[in-house]
């Protein structure tokens, strides 16, 4: 089957916010996995109707060809470590004390209590360790890709056939169109974790900020109360949306037992900024189901 990024599944939303390797590279395209005839079938179905003799005469080749079809899979590998590279470097570029509240500060029955949807793997040491991993890759790969396109351009001596060279040049044209199509759905994936990544760590940076305060046992129990009210009613929602049965076995909390006599104005300010926040999150993710229902 020719990949296209019409026929890759996206990710459902609720893996957005851990890093599952494993799925995510259900979304790249493999072109090694085509058989050379099919992968020039998928070059011919994309190139303009002028070059299309031009380009079969050329592709007719089979060792030519196997080596068109290993470079496109390293330029493939390339674009999507690039995305992946982008992805970390946000990552990286969070604010630190918030990381490490999270990673190092805080306990797991905190960060249960309140909700907080975070990966625990996301300590900066192992953010950096990505990032060095990322560029390890980019490297060999940047390596790899010059040694293929001089072997490339030697055995087939296109310093001198300027036709096939011309041709050749066309062949990567049209793949680089191909390429972009095939990689959306990784790219999306990675622009929505992004995004998704930027509610999550404001949402635990107000937690952290609530807590900071040194709040009483009783304004915390009362604060949890009324943020996972606000979250089950949130959950509710979007299980309507997927058509998911969602157990309706939570009390509902009054919002009104916010008094002034239980909290102070900083507090207040926080609790409902939180409100606003996961209210927001929502949103996207609706807009996230949305586009993967399309």
């Amino acid at each position: 089957m020719i990949p296209s990024s019409t026929s890759i599944q996206p990710m459902k939303v609720h893996h957005l916010s851990k890093e599952d390797w494993r799925k995510s590279s259900q979304l790249i395209p493999n072109y090694n996995r085509l058989s050379p005839d099919t992968f020039k079938q998928l070059i011919l179905k994309n190139i303009p109707t002028i070059y299309h003799d031009q380009i079969q005469q050329c592709l007719a080749c089979i060792q030519l060809l196997k080596c068109v079809q290993r470079l496109a899979n390293l330029w493939c590998h390339f674009f999507q470590l690039k995305i992946e590279e982008d992805y970390w470097n946000y990552l990286d570029s969070l604010h630190l004390l918030v990381i490490v509240w999270l990673s190092e500060d805080v306990s797991k029955e905190i960060i249960q209590q309140n909700s907080i949807d975070w990966d625990s793997r996301r300590t900066k040491t192992n953010i950096r360790h990505q990032k060095t991993l990322i560029q390890n890759k980019l490297q060999r790969t940047e390596y790899n890709l010059s040694k293929h396109q001089s072997q490339l351009s030697s055995k087939f001596n296109l310093q001198n056939e300027i036709y096939v060279k011309n041709s050749i040049d066309i062949v990567f044209k049209t793949f680089a169109i191909i390429l972009q199509n095939d990689l959306n759905s990784f790219h999306v994936h990675f622009e929505q974790k992004k995004l998704l990544l930027h509610f999550n760590f404001h949402d635990a940076y107000l937690v952290k900020s609530f807590y900071d305060l040194n709040p009483t046992e009783k304004q915390i129990h009362l604060v949890q109360q009324i943020w996972q009210t606000k979250l089950n009613s949130c959950e509710r929602l979007l299980h309507e949306k997927t058509k998911t049965i969602f157990p309706d076995n939570n009390p509902i909390v009054n919002m009104n037992l916010l008094s002034i006599d239980d909290f102070v104005p900083v507090m207040f300010a926080i609790i409902e900024a939180r409100l606003v926040t996961i209210e927001q999150r929502s949103q996207v993710i609706m807009e996230f189901i949305n586009t993967s229902s399309q």
